[in-house]
């Protein structure tokens, strides 16, 4: 019952996270990016090989972004890692 409450006062919450989620789903595995994703996701993977920003390798921007998307690689499996990195960048987009 508290499930359909919520749903009832929150319906446009849950269609913009369905909404999201499909998208994320249907686009991330053609390859379409409209953004820097698979720049911020080279960075990440250079900074989980132990590489440090502005010492090891160029960054002209604040290495926030890169770090951020950086703890996904640490915990999710190969497969899985640019999947996930583009339904979190169609997240962040989103929100």
């Amino acid at each position: 019952m508290k499930i359909v409450n919520y749903l009832n006062r929150n319906k446009f919450q849950v269609l913009f996270i369905l909404f999201v989620t499909f998208y994320a789903l249907y686009y991330s595995f053609y390859g379409y990016d409209d953004a820097d994703g698979g720049y911020t996701l080279a960075l990440s993977w250079r900074i989980c090989n132990g590489e440090f920003p502005y010492r090891d390798f160029i960054l002209v921007r604040p290495p926030l972004s890169p770090l951020f998307h950086s703890l996904p690689l640490f915990i999710l499996p190969d497969n899985y890692q640019i999947i996930f990195d583009r339904f979190l960048c169609y997240l962040l987009f989103a929100s």
